[in-house]
């Protein structure tokens, strides 16, 4: 029995005990990985759900924190990744009535998907995107198709995170790669919805993003949409001329896309730490993953600055519609921490970020070892992303390192306040 197969037939609400069983302690990361990756990369049949969409993200974001785990907690990260094989593996039916697709070359391979994706063809875009995880390195499936798919919000606009997340695994796992597949058939679901305003900018209009942060923090408030999910969302600041008010001044020709990355990112972590807590954990969180992702990949742009108003209009979109008020970029934190990371963090979310915020340290390893402890055992997927992503931001912004870690503990503190009595891993 492959590997994969072994992950496919355990039971996920046992999963301690079939993992024993299995001998899964006896594996590496790497073989692990590879055999989560084989069978999450099959698609599903039908329109996915919240767990089905995320799945190959949460994938790449639980490996990225497995490295900075605390060894007591190893064995716990790991179940939770074979957890999510299992759990995929009894998510609706896979699609497995997709043609085989064979193709010259990459750059073939390359306009055949996003042909299939423009066309609608949920099954050419699933076969074209199986032949390029077989046979195209991470490096080259970013490089190609990165620019199409970044306005688009198929996919509730998650194509952006798994490119960027992509390159980072796939030299441990030739398999994720293959996990293209699914994002690629749900990209073609519904291939129309993308932002549009981006497309209509004046190239040479000025705007240096220096008061990029203040800009996105200062988006006035629009109605929620009726069903507030990603399309809804960035479609309201898109056709009322929202997004193109607020970022059209501030990014333009004299632009630094790295330096806008930055902002867009600090904007995101803001909104978690002092916007309303009720949208924390699916609304601040997307604020920051998908606005870093498509600002991230500005660097496998052709058209770099395109690639930062797509990130700072998911920035728009979330503050427009859930943000309750005002938000700065001077903000300190008002409550009196415990001293004790834990204790903080059974606090509660304040309580964690200010813990984090007024450490000498600004904050040290074990810090972040907790948090990434933390994320990778517990079986949200939201979770698990935004702490890489705030882990990523304080890479890509040393100067404001505090405040990522911050915005992660806030999350982590929020999870510790919800029951989890029904998980097999941490119940």
């Amino acid at each position: 029995m492959s590997s994969a197969a072994v992950l496919a037939a355990l039971d996920p609400g046992a999963i301690i005990e079939d993992a024993a069983r299995a001998d899964l302690d006896s594996w590496p990361d790497e073989r692990l990985v590879e055999a989560a990756a084989a069978v999450i990369c099959q698609p599903r049949h039908g329109p996915p759900d919240s767990f089905v969409l995320h799945a190959p993200l949460e994938l790449l974001a639980r490996r990225a924190l497995l490295a900075r785990v605390l060894p007591e907690h190893r064995g716990a990260a790991r179940l939770r990744i074979a957890w999510l094989a299992a759990s995929y593996e009894r998510a609706d039916a896979p699609s497995n009535r997709v043609p085989v697709a064979d193709f010259a070359d990459v750059g073939t391979a390359g306009d055949a998907l996003r042909a299939a994706i423009g066309a609608g063809d949920l099954d050419g875009a699933e076969a074209v995107a199986r032949w390029l995880g077989r046979n195209a390195t991470a490096a080259t499936i970013v490089g190609r198709v990165a620019d199409s798919v970044l306005p688009m919000l198929s996919a509730a606009g998650h194509a952006s995170i798994f490119l960027f997340l992509l390159p980072r695994v796939a030299g441990h796992s030739p398999a994720a790669a293959s996990m293209l597949a699914a994002t690629a058939r749900e990209l073609a679901r519904e291939p129309q919805w993308r932002i549009e305003w981006i497309d209509h900018v004046d190239a040479a209009r000025p705007g240096d993003g220096a008061s990029l942060t203040e800009a996105l923090l200062e988006t006035p408030a629009l109605a929620p949409p009726e069903v507030p999910f990603i399309y809804p969302l960035m479609h309201q600041v898109d056709i009322t001329g929202t997004a193109q008010k607020v970022i059209g001044p501030v990014v333009g020709s004299g632009t630094d896309p790295l330096a806008a990355l930055r902002r867009i990112q600090r904007a995101a972590a803001l909104s978690m730490l002092q916007d309303t807590w009720d949208h924390a954990p699916y609304g601040w969180t997307h604020c920051l993953t998908l606005s870093q992702a498509a600002a991230g990949l500005a660097a496998l742009s052709d058209d770099p600055l395109r690639a930062v108003r797509v990130g700072a209009t998911h920035v728009v979109g979330f503050r427009s519609a859930l943000s309750d008020r005002k938000v700065t970029a001077g903000w300190v934190p008002t409550v009196d921490a415990p001293d004790d990371l834990s204790a903080a963090l059974a606090a509660g979310p304040q309580y964690a970020a200010a813990h984090v915020l007024r450490r000498a340290d600004v904050p040290g390893d074990a810090v972040v070892a907790e948090l990434a402890s933390r994320a990778a055992i517990h079986p949200d997927a939201h979770l698990a992303k935004y702490t890489v992503a705030c882990l990523d931001a304080a890479s890509l912004d040393p100067e404001h390192r505090s405040l990522y870690v911050a915005a992660a503990a806030y999350l982590s503190a929020w999870w510790a306040m919800q029951p989890t009595t029904d998980d097999p891993i941490l119940s």
